[in-house]
């Protein structure tokens, strides 16, 4: 069995955590698992993230759409983040002809998976008020994110049910993952006697942060502050950031069992994964009481949030360790001090000489602990107990900095190692051979730094074009170039090579021995997409990810660039040969443009020179002009050649019909421009024929059965008897329309709507 999961990258730790989830879930049931990680949906790439084509990852989501699949899981609250509603629908439409599970939406009658967002974020808030707090903000995500709208109306809800006050500076939209710190410093500005700010998820609440310490506000002493998600972000920020924890594990694995209800054709569920509050030291008025239902850690609690533990012998082994700590700690009652502080010293020294303490999250550990030093702190009288016990935790403390200090290098030499691997696959990617086929090989043996031991290059018969908002359609065929298997790489043989799309997961290469899961990647470069990279990239890849894609779609496309100039280098004699005889047929061509019928540059130029000189009526005007097509590129890139041949071809058409009504003529004077002279009665306005001219065009388009409209621009200048102008002074004028005209006519696609 063959699923997909469709997530929005895998950089961020929701998606992170989601993936290791649904991955764990598929390799305990022995069932293949192709992650297909694309990115926003909707987002100006270029204005918003520097990164004009980023949404060529969005190509990728068609691959879902291939018979391989039996189905799919598709995570929507990050993709469909920026989407408006037609984007939003055809996103969901895409995937209805296939067994599916969506990840927070519920809009329709698939099986979904969603988190409740309310539960955790209604116990805060009324945590809260229990403690005092009568006057709250909130600083929300992005808009049309369904999450920040399921959180506001909690919130908002909350705040009318309490009669609390409120208004509509008491809410201010952030960004889940762009920088918003103007919103932040606006929201506390406008919030300064604020007890509490709640904050849609971590990464906002660290903007706020910020603005409360420049503002003079302390967080967790002066004001409250709550995250949403209970992320890394909360224990490696001082104070820990109290937060809503979603339990995204759970979600990955509820949403693999839906699946594989869906694809036995058992009728649609739609589950919710509830939210629970984690109290940290970010509320500054909170109450400690010797049995608060926040701390009541579980093991789990304290893992990495990356890491599944079942069957992992150092995490059991660990487990056990910190179940005996914790046991000690709920009944230090029982024994005397001095007994006790030395057997919890002892075993602390057995949990920090075990082997995987980087699964381990030090910074949770310590919060938990340090509840119980609270509550141990309040149960005694004699203040050399409690100095004891101070002092016992100030110890515990060092070992955690310790153990800090030892997992640490272990992170940074793997950092060191991707760097020197990452350096190696850049020099690589640019450094050629005259086998085209052997630097495939080269772009994939230089990348086991990103812990990829398998991987598989597969590029299309002819590069395919792709813009944005466009839904890509999948070659039938691809080429399989270059393998990685176990770390070694191999060529393949030109007869091998090519296959169907459907087979890029499961061919006599891909042969799921030693992996379950496969990552998809586009190889691109601008907007050009040249194929697709498959490959088993590890978890400590992922953050690399994007810029090893980056560089292997910039080294294909300055092969295929130095493959075109080794070409020409290699024939130049015969390009210098073919040249000179091209200048002197030129030289030797009559006046007619031989693809239009028109007259071409030098025919132009003599007519209309001799129409100027010999022009004797009073009464009539010459209108000179230029008609440049817009936008030739584009259909030669998207339709080819004969169809560019086809639009220049009707311009010469519809220009002849033109210029004859007005006793005229026309001229293509190069690639995609035209000239033409009509004679007009003096006192004639510009505007009047100009718009005749684009209105024949409109008519044809409609007719036209072409997916693209052909259009002009139009440049013109009305040139008069006794006017004082060379024919070249009249054409720059035309030319200086021609400009203005092209700004404006341009801004619209020529590719007609669907």
């Amino acid at each position: 069995m063959l699923i997909g999961v469709v997530v929005c990258g895998i950089v961020e730790e929701y998606s992170i955590n989601l993936i290791q989830s649904i991955e764990h879930m598929s390799e305990k049931n022995d069932v293949k698992c192709v992650i297909i990680p694309i990115k926003f949906l909707g987002l100006d790439y270029e204005k918003e993230l520097n990164n004009k084509y980023g949404y060529c990852y969005n190509a990728i989501a068609s691959y879902g759409l291939l018979s391989c699949f039996d189905g799919l899981i598709i995570e929507t609250a990050s993709v469909l983040m920026y989407a408006d509603d037609e984007t939003r629908k055809k996103y969901i439409a895409m995937y209805q002809n296939i067994p599916h599970v969506f990840i927070a939406f519920n809009e329709d009658d698939s099986s979904s998976v969603s988190i409740d967002n309310q539960a955790g974020l209604e116990e805060a808030l009324e945590y809260m008020y229990q403690n005092g707090a009568r006057k709250y903000a909130m600083f929300g995500g992005t808009p049309n994110n369904i999450d920040s709208i399921v959180r506001k109306e909690c919130f908002e809800q909350f705040v009318k049910n309490h009669n609390l006050p409120y208004s509509s500076k008491s809410y201010q939209d952030g960004n889940f993952f762009l920088p918003c710190e103007d919103e932040a410093e606006q929201l506390v500005c406008d919030n300064m006697d604020a007890d509490v700010f709640v904050c849609a998820n971590d990464f906002l609440a660290r903007h706020i942060y910020r603005a409360l310490r420049k503002n003079g506000k302390r967080p967790g002493q002066d004001v409250s502050v709550i995250g949403f998600d209970d992320s890394q972000i909360c224990t490696a920020t001082y104070p820990a950031i109290s937060s809503i924890r979603t339990d995204i594990v759970e979600v990955g694995k509820v949403s693999y069992q839906l699946l594989m209800d869906a694809i036995d054709k058992k009728p649609a569920k739609k589950v919710v994964v509830p939210s629970k509050f984690i109290l940290r030291d970010s509320i500054y008025h909170r109450v400690y009481e010797k049995e608060e239902r926040h701390e009541n850690y579980q093991f789990k609690d304290f893992l990495m949030p990356n890491v599944m533990y079942e069957n992992n012998q150092y995490i059991e082994k660990i487990r056990t360790v910190i179940s005996e700590i914790t046991k000690m700690l709920d009944n230090q009652k029982s024994v005397s001090l001095d007994n006790l502080l030395n057997d919890i010293y002892l075993k602390l020294d057995e949990l920090f000489s075990c082997d995987g303490l980087d699964l381990i999250d030090w910074e949770r550990f310590a919060n938990a602990t340090n509840e119980k030093y609270r509550q141990w702190i309040m149960s005694l009288s004699n203040p050399s107990d409690q100095q004891k016990i101070t002092d016992f935790f100030i110890k515990f403390h060092e070992m955690v900095m310790t153990v800090n200090h030892y997992v640490s290098p272990e992170k940074n030499y793997v950092d060191f190692i991707q760097n020197i691997g990452m350096e190696r696959f850049f020099r690589e990617t640019m450094q050629f051979v005259r086998n085209a086929e052997a630097n495939y090989t080269r772009f994939i043996k230089s990348v086991g730094f990103l812990g990829i031991q398998n991987a598989y290059l597969y590029i299309y018969d002819e590069p395919q074009y792709y813009m944005q908002g466009e839904q890509f359609e999948v070659p039938e065929f691809v080429n399989l170039k270059a393998v990685l298997k176990d770390g070694e790489v191999m060529a393949i043989s030109h007869n091998q090579q090519r296959m169907k799309s459907q087979f890029v997961f499961d061919n006599a290469y891909v042969d799921w021995k030693g992996y379950s899961r496969l990552m998809l990647f586009p190889v691109y470069s601008d907007n050009i997409i040249y194929g697709i990279l498959v490959c088993d990239i590890k978890r400590k890849g992922f953050e690399q990810a994007d810029l090893f894609i980056n560089q292997l779609g910039a080294g294909i496309r300055m092969m295929n660039l130095r493959i075109e100039n080794r070409r020409i280098v290699d024939n130049y004699e015969e390009s210098v040969r073919k040249l000179r005889e091209y200048n002197i047929t030129l030289d030797n061509m009559s006046k007619t443009d031989s693809l239009t019928g028109l007259n071409n540059r030098r025919g132009f130029y003599m007519r209309t020179h001799k129409l100027l000189e010999l022009f004797p009526n009073d009464s009539l005007s010459v209108v000179i002009g230029y008609a440049d097509m817009n936008d030739l590129k584009v259909v030669n890139d998207r339709f080819g050649h004969d169809d560019g041949d086809f639009a220049l071809k009707s311009i010469g058409e519809l220009l002849t019909d033109y210029v004859t009504m007005h006793n005229g003529f026309g001229a293509r004077i190069g690639g995609d421009e035209f000239a033409f002279v009509i004679i007009v009665p003096k006192g004639s306005e510009l505007e009047t024929y100009r718009k005749e001219l684009y209105d024949l065009f409109d008519v044809f388009n409609q007719k036209c059965i072409k997916p693209y409209r052909i259009d002009i621009s139009i440049g013109d200048y009305l040139y008069e008897k006794g006017d004082m102008l060379t024919l070249d002074d009249a054409l720059h004028q035309a030319d200086e329309r021609l400009y203005y005209e092209k700004n404006i006519r341009k801004q619209k696609s020529i590719l007609k709507e669907l």
